[in-house]
């Protein structure tokens, strides 16, 4: 959308699964970005199983959480 005359910005959303200190790294190198300015939201659970195959509830990482996270990216038209 149109924040201001010349400036736009789009929203970036993506999904992880991941310990908390790979997340809080990952975020802190999003946060080092010129183009990432603002988050929009943060979304932490703990990741569903339900539908998982055995293999995969074997193989499933019980400290994981879930999160889901929108970021404003603002460029120059």
């Amino acid at each position: 959308g149109n924040v201001k005359s010349g400036l736009r910005a789009y929203l970036v959303t993506f999904g992880v699964r991941a310990r908390y200190p790979a997340l809080k790294k990952l975020l802190q190198e999003y946060e080092k970005s010129t183009r990432f300015f603002t988050i929009s939201s943060l979304t932490i659970s703990l990741p569903e199983v339900k539908g998982m195959s055995s293999e995969d509830l074997i193989n499933f990482d019980k400290d994981a959480i879930a999160a889901t996270v929108s970021y404003r990216v603002y460029y120059l038209k």
